[in-house]
């Protein structure tokens, strides 16, 4: 918005007809002298208007002092007062030309305030008797003699010169007056801004399920202007989470233009997956912006673990376990280690692949393993005893769940058994007890069940009894004894009495047996005389 106050020299017309009513004062010598009188350019003489003097304006800036040219009149607008003056108008011209003869006049205006003036127009009423050649710049022609010179815009301190050429076509006096107008604006500069935001967002591209992921975002105002109220938001994927929530919100505050924040937070994920989202940002005056979308990979390494077991054998032998880890998830397992425990019973052997035995358990470090990898191990044992064989291995790595495995084998022993019968004396009397001695021996390598003895004699041999703790049973001509079980390596002896009712040779048949062993069988003789 402009406001203008236009200002004319008509009220001070006798003191705008520059050179008009002024008496001159020759300066030196020669054809064309300029006249220097206008004393009240310097020294005003009083006079009513200089009997009041304005009260200085505080705010109005110090106005530079105009510089009085030589051979010049001049007059201070709009109030011939310096002291308030915004123009000042002056007029050179030579002090005395002869007819006919070409010579320059000037029209000079100085802004002497300290603000700038618009439309300064300098009005030239051209004297009679005086034949205008030229002037520079070129005016503006009016009615009668009136020339106009539009100066356009002059700020604080600055002049321009108009000068006009020409010559006198008669003898006397050539006169010429000039008057001043201008206008001041009154100008308001109202700044008009437009903030702008702008978001970015910036997260890994791939983590290990076990690590958090950490996010960057900042913010910015790439507008002019102030952008208020500022707030940011991240919506997380389904199985992100920060703190517990879902949901992220910081407040940016206000953001001067080219200003940015930074925030900063770290997401969990629940489970393996890529995770796709953007960051958003608001601020008053329907201000947004989105950032691009960020995609982050969770990957984690999957351990399988496989046993093998041999099969059943012998004892005293040695038994090989092959295990196997691999990696099916999409990430390297890192730090991977696969252990082993001994089956009971046994005696660590051996193991490949760098496997250390410590007690009864066997570990091997593996390392990384890459995506899809295997590796196979094995460790052997010797089986002391007779009975299952189970044995058990487990498989870790950085953020891989544990694994296990287990299988069993058997250990089997060689059945084996010892008996013997046997007297002293190998001729008795008629009608004496004669004594024989039985041993049985687990000589194998395995429990003997149900072991179990059974004695058949000759007609004329009667059974009389025995020392064994648990006694015999005799039915149908036989005579039987249930030893139970023989663990490998014992012996069970005892004695059992027989009585000759009549003379000759008589044999005892003795027959063992167990669950394990065949039918073993053992004859002695005796010889019954009168």
């Amino acid at each position: 918005m402009k406001a203008f106050m236009t200002m004319t020299a008509a009220a001070l017309l006798a003191t705008s007809m520059l050179g008009c009513e002024q008496s001159a004062k020759r300066t030196g010598g020669g054809s064309q002298n300029y006249v220097t009188g206008y004393e009240g350019v310097h020294k005003p003489a009083p006079s009513k208007v200089e009997a009041a003097k304005p009260a200085p304006v505080k705010t109005e800036p110090a106005r530079p002092a105009p510089v009085v040219t030589p051979g010049a009149v001049g007059v201070y607008y709009p109030t011939g007062r310096q002291v308030d003056a915004v123009l000042f108008i002056e007029r050179m011209f030579p002090g005395e030309v002869a007819v006919g003869q070409a010579f320059d006049y000037m029209i000079r205006a100085t802004n002497v305030s300290g603000i700038a003036v618009d439309d300064v127009i300098i009005d030239e009423m051209l004297p009679a008797g005086f034949k205008m050649s030229g002037s520079d710049p070129k005016g503006t022609a009016g009615a009668g003699n009136l020339l106009s010179f539009n100066l356009g815009r002059l700020n604080p301190g600055e002049s321009r010169t108009i000068k006009i050429s020409g010559a006198a076509e008669n003898v006397g006096a050539v006169q010429s007056c000039a008057t001043a107008s201008y206008t001041i604006p009154v100008c308001q500069n109202i700044p008009v801004v437009q903030p702008a935001l702008t978001i970015t967002k910036a997260a890994p591209a791939e983590v290990m399920i076990c690590d958090m992921i950490p996010v960057t975002i900042v913010v910015t105002n790439n507008g002019t202007g102030i952008a208020k109220n500022v707030k940011v938001s991240d919506a997380l994927p389904a199985g992100l989470t920060a703190n517990g929530s879902g949901t992220v919100n910081f407040d940016a505050g206000s953001l001067s233009a080219g200003q940015s924040r930074e925030f900063k937070f770290d997401a969990k994920a629940a489970k393996t997956g890529s995770y796709n989202n953007v960051a958003k940002a608001t601020a008053d005056g329907s201000l947004s912006a989105e950032s691009k979308a960020t995609t982050t990979k969770v990957v984690q390494p999957v351990l399988t673990l496989e046993m093998e077991c041999p099969p059943t054998g012998l004892i005293l032998r040695d038994y090989t376990f092959k295990v196997t880890v691999c990696n099916k998830g999409d990430a390297v397992a890192a730090g991977t280690t696969v252990t082993a425990n001994l089956p009971t019973g046994t005696v660590f052997v051996s193991a490949d692949g760098g496997g250390t035995a410590t007690g009864n358990v066997v570990a091997w470090n593996v390392g990384n393993l890459g995506i899809n990898a295997c590796k196979t191990y094995t460790f052997s044992v010797r089986a002391n005893n007779a009975g299952d064989l189970p044995a058990s291995a487990s498989a870790s790595a950085t953020c891989a769940a544990a694994v296990s495995a287990n299988c069993a084998s058997r250990a089997v022993g060689v059945p084996d058994i010892g008996t013997g019968l046997e007297d002293d004396d190998g001729v008795v009397l008629v009608g004496q007890n004669h004594v024989f001695r039985y041993v049985v021996k687990n000589q194998g390598q395995v429990d003997l069940t149900n072991v179990a003895m059974s004695v058949s004699m000759d007609d004329g041999l009667a059974y009389v009894g025995t020392n064994f703790a648990g006694g015999a049973k005799a039915e149908g001509g036989k005579v039987t004894w249930k030893i139970g079980t023989l663990k490998p390596g014992q012996e069970i002896k005892f004695t059992f009495t027989a009585k000759g009712n009549a003379e000759g040779q008589f044999v005892v048949r003795a027959e063992t047996t167990s669950d394990q062993t065949k039918l073993v069988r053992n004859d002695e003789q005796v010889h019954y005389v009168k």
